[in-house]
């Protein structure tokens, strides 16, 4: 028992000890991962954007799209309708740099 109360004071710095370099080797790592993946998201827009652009400049409206919380009539090239498809088309961009740079992270992962 007196051998107990002298040790555990030592085992519990110890493990104060390695907790802190715990937790300073995992905040090293997840700021360099924060920025491996700020890096990956920038060259990963900067490479769509040329691309964005021209899909956005060749979108046909096809005004298909009603819009739920419009009571009249729908006219013929209603401003709303255009939004909704260039907001669609956004959609499909984001979805594939996600997919992007999901690809991308987990081939780093399967490849450390």
């Amino acid at each position: 028992m007196q051998r107990d109360l002298q040790i555990t004071p030592r085992r519990l710095e110890y493990t104060r000890e390695k907790e802190g370099e715990l937790f300073t080797s995992l905040m090293a790592i997840a700021n360099r991962k924060q920025e491996e993946m700020k890096e990956m998201i920038v060259e990963t827009l900067s490479s769509m954007k040329e691309q964005l652009l021209e899909d956005a400049a060749n979108l046909e409206f096809t005004g298909n799209y009603e819009a739920p919380w419009i009571k009249e009539p729908r006219q013929a090239g209603f401003p709303c309708c255009g939004f909704i498809e260039i907001f669609f088309l956004l959609l499909r961009k984001i979805l594939a740099i996600f997919t992007e740079l999901y690809n991308k992270g987990h081939k780093k992962h399967i490849n450390a």
